[in-house]
């Protein structure tokens, strides 16, 4: 009896002790995972957020991005803290006023580019130039912002151009099937399909005379870095 007592003792303290190393296991990994940062400003209302092991996934419900937002990092024993940012740039398309414009489905990445870090924060660039942060494509290297979409056209500007021919092409087709819709209202609508549909594709030769505007599709941010124990943490932010 006194065998069996021993034996069962034996079994809880063994059990305690593998159920605390897995707390504190958990506890650590759940450090590593909420101390790195927090983007200060963002309305998490406006986002579909996703979290993994190495990766925060944020995507979103309204316009709202990451633009201008500021990355803080929470604890001061972070040491040798590296960020990097890429780009995935794509279009939207225009057709006539009372259609909302709507993204075509290119899409190209940008290089890879360092973020400074100063003072525990990491300020994410700012794409339309509202703010004094840093321009999305200054921290590209290029000097003004019509040098992204003229790096886009040379890159690619034929798959370009016919993707956003032939979107063109099936809505105006569809509004003259539908013309008699916008006699009365909008007859200027039907003038503008009929133009269209009859220039030709080569005619287009750059992405202003498409109707296109650039946009930003995804954005993924690289945090990593080391504690003070010299453990290595990382962290993935992706905007799409």
């Amino acid at each position: 009896m006194k065998k069996a007592l021993y034996i069962l003792l034996c079994f809880l303290i063994i059990t305690s002790c593998n159920q605390a190393k897995k707390t504190n296991n958990t506890n650590t990994s759940s450090s590593i995972k909420t101390i790195l940062f927090l983007i200060k400003g963002l309305n998490i209302e406006n986002f579909k957020i996703v979290k993994t092991k190495d990766s925060v996934f944020y995507t979103k419900k309204s316009y709202e991005g990451l633009d201008r937002k500021v990355i803080e990092l929470k604890k001061t024993e972070l040491k040798n803290i590296q960020a990097k940012i890429q780009y995935q740039f794509s279009f939207l398309q225009y057709t006539i006023d009372d259609n909302p414009a709507y993204p075509i489905s290119y899409s190209k990445d940008s290089k890879w580019s360092n973020l400074p870090c100063k003072n525990n924060q990491i300020i994410i660039p700012d794409f339309r130039g509202n703010t004094n942060s840093i321009r999305v494509h200054k921290q590209l290297g290029y000097n003004k912002f019509k040098q992204i979409t003229t790096w886009l056209e040379k890159e690619s500007f034929k798959q370009i151009r016919l993707e956003s021919f032939n979107e063109q092409k099936v809505f105006f087709e569809n509004l003259i099937q539908k013309k008699s819709a916008y006699i009365n209202c909008c007859p200027e609508y039907i003038k503008q399909a009929n133009n269209f549909l009859e220039t030709k594709i080569d005619n287009y030769k750059s992405i202003n005379d498409l109707r296109l505007e650039l946009y930003i599709k995804k954005v993924v941010i690289n945090i990593s870095g080391h504690l003070n124990n010299g453990k290595e943490v990382r962290k993935v932010i992706i905007l799409n």
